[in-house]
C-alpha cells in the first residue's frame, strides 16, 4: 500500500503539469499571453514621448492636487481643453497604486490594448470557431500600428475598446430576430465612454452599424425605440462634465475642445498626411505578414457572402463594410492619421484569419503553432527583459539624465516645447516655470534653465549638466 502511494504521486503531479500544458495551449489563452508578451515588454523602459508627457502630467496633478475634474498644462494655472477626461481618471488611479513611472503611465493604455484583443476574439467567436477567433487575435497584436500606439501612454487603444464593444453588441443584435435592451445600452455606453476618452471617434461604430442594419434589411434594428435608449445612455455618461466644463471654462472650453481640438484636425495647418494613398502606402508597409492572408480572406468572404448560408452572411456583411467601407471613409477625410487605422485593424484581423483557415497553411497552424506561439513568446520576451535587452527607446536622453537633480524651480524658454515640460513635471517635484529671454538675466545662482538646442544668444556663467540633439540644460553659477 505504501509503495502504490508513493507512486500515484508522481502520477498525479504529471497530471497537473500536463493540465497547465493543456490550459496554455487553449486558443484564447495562447492569444492572451502573446498579446500581453508583446504589450508588456519592456513597457518601463525608456520616456514618454509625444503627447504622452501632458496625459501623464495631467493625471499627476489630478492626484496631487485633488481636483479630479479639470485638466492642465502645468501647476493649476492654464487648463487643458483638449481632451475628456476618462482615461487621465484611470492613470490617476495607476499613479495612486503603483507610484509614477513610465510604466504606470503606459499601464491604462496596454490593458485597454488587451481588451481589444479580447474584444476582437469575442467578435470573430460571433462567426468562428474558438482558433479562427484567436488567430485573428494574433493577427491584431503583432500589427505594428496597433502595438506603437497602446505601449504607450496614448488615448487610442481605449477608443478601440470601447468601438469594438458597441459592434460586438450589434454583432449579437443581427444574429437574433429581436434587439435585446442589453445591446442597446453597451452601444449607449460604449459610446459615452469612448466620448469621454477621446471626443468623437469612437462614434466611427455607428456609420458601420447604420450600413450593416440597412443591408441586411434588419428595418426593426434602423427604427427601435432602444436606439432612444442607448442616447440616453451616452447622454448620461457624457454630459455630466462637458455641462461642469462649460459651467467653470465657458465660451474658452468650446474653442478650445470643439473647435480647435476636434474640427481643427482637418485643416490644411493641422500635421498629418494629406495623400489619398496615405492609408494604403500604410497598410502595405505595416501589416506584413498579414496582407496575403487579408487579400485572401476577403475573397473568401465575398464567395461566402455570395453561396454562404444566410445564417452567416449577416455577419460577413458587417464585416465587409466595417473594413472596407471604414478604409474609404478614412480616406476621405482631408488629414490622414495612421492611429485611426486601429478602426480597421481588427476588421482586418478577423478577416486575415479567416483566409488563414481557407488555406491550405492552417492545418499545420491550428496544430503545431497556434497552441505553442502563445507560452513561447511569453517565455522569450521574459528572457530577453531579464538579459536588459532594450524594447523602448529615450527619446530626451539628456533630460532623463539629469531629472534627477531637478527640483524646486526649474525655468524653461517659452520655446521649450510643452511635452518636455511635462516630461519634467511628472518625472520630478519640480516646479517648471516658463520665462522668455529677457527674464533670463534675472535668474540665480543655482538656477537649471532648460533651453532648446538651437538657442544661440549669450548666457550669464553657467554648467552644462546636458547637451542632446534637442534640449540644452544649465545650471548657472
Amino acid at each position: 500500500m505504501i509503495s502504490e502511494a508513493v507512486d500515484m504521486q508522481p502520477r498525479a503531479e504529471a497530471g497537473r503539469g500536463a493540465t497547465v500544458v493543456r490550459f496554455l495551449q487553449q486558443p484564447f489563452v495562447s492569444m492572451l499571453l502573446l498579446a500581453a508578451a508583446i504589450l508588456f515588454a519592456g513597457l518601463g523602459q525608456g520616456d514618454i514621448r509625444i503627447d504622452g508627457p501632458i496625459y501623464a502630467w495631467a493625471a499627476k496633478h489630478m492626484v496631487i492636487s485633488g481636483d479630479w475634474l479639470n485638466l492642465y498644462y502645468d501647476h493649476g494655472q492654464t487648463p487643458y481643453f483638449n481632451k475628456p477626461p476618462l482615461q487621465f481618471w484611470l492613470m490617476a488611479l495607476a499613479f495612486k497604486v503603483f507610484g509614477y513611472s513610465t510604466f504606470s503611465a503606459k499601464l491604462v493604455s496596454v490593458l485597454f490594448g488587451l481588451g481589444c484583443v479580447a474584444m476582437v476574439y469575442a467578435i470573430g467567436r460571433l462567426r468562428f470557431e474558438p482558433s479562427v477567433a484567436a488567430t485573428a487575435g494574433i493577427a491584431l497584436a503583432t500589427t505594428y500600428t496597433f502595438i506603437r500606439n497602446t505601449a504607450a501612454v496614448r488615448l487610442d487603444a481605449g477608443v478601440t475598446f470601447f468601438f469594438l464593444v458597441a459592434l460586438y453588441a450589434g454583432g449579437r443584435m443581427l444574429l437574433t430576430e429581436r434587439s435585446l435592451l442589453r445591446h442597446w445600452i453597451m452601444i449607449g455606453g460604449a459610446c459615452g465612454f469612448a466620448l469621454m476618452l477621446k471626443s468623437g471617434g469612437g462614434l466611427f461604430c455607428l456609420p458601420i452599424l447604420i450600413g450593416a442594419f440597412a443591408w441586411n434589411r434588419r428595418r426593426d434594428l434602423l427604427c427601435n425605440w432602444g436606439a432612444l435608449l442607448a442616447l440616453a445612455v451616452c447622454a448620461v455618461i457624457v454630459l455630466p462634465w462637458y455641462l461642469h466644463q462649460y459651467h467653470t471654462w465657458g465660451q474658452r472650453f468650446i474653442d478650445q475642445h470643439f473647435r480647435q481640438q476636434m474640427l481643427g484636425r482637418f485643416e490644411a495647418a493641422t500635421f498629418g498626411s494629406s495623400v489619398w494613398y496615405a492609408y494604403l502606402r500604410d497598410l502595405g508597409l505595416r501589416y506584413w505578414p498579414w496582407i496575403p492572408f487579408a487579400v485572401f480572406g476577403v475573397w473568401k468572404l465575398f464567395r461566402a457572402m455570395i453561396r454562404g448560408p444566410s445564417a452567416t452572411k449577416s455577419l460577413d456583411r458587417l464585416l465587409a463594410i466595417w473594413a472596407l467601407g471604414t478604409l474609404v471613409l478614412l480616406h476621405l477625410l482631408p488629414k490622414k492619421y495612421d492611429r485611426y487605422l486601429l478602426f480597421v485593424y481588427p476588421a482586418l484581423a478577423i478577416i486575415a484569419a479567416y483566409g488563414l483557415n481557407r488555406s491550405t497553411l492552417w492545418r499545420h497552424w491550428k496544430d503545431f503553432i497556434l497552441p505553442n506561439v502563445g507560452w513561447a513568446a511569453a517565455v522569450t520576451l521574459t528572457a530577453l527583459q531579464i538579459a536588459n535587452v532594450k524594447f523602448h527607446v529615450t527619446g530626451y536622453p539628456e533630460l532623463s539624465r539629469t531629472i534627477p537633480a531637478m527640483h524646486g524651480t526649474v525655468y524653461a524658454l517659452q520655446n521649450v516645447p510643452m511635452p518636455v515640460q511635462c516630461n519634467i513635471r511628472f518625472f520630478s517635484n519640480a516646479r517648471v516655470k516658463t520665462i522668455d529671454e529677457s527674464g533670463v538675466p534675472n535668474l540665480h545662482s543655482g538656477d537649471i534653465l532648460v533651453l532648446p538646442r538651437a538657442y544661440n544668444s549669450d548666457l550669464p556663467a553657467h554648467q552644462l549638466l546636458a547637451q542632446g540633439k534637442q534640449l540644452i540644460i544649465i545650471k548657472l553659477n
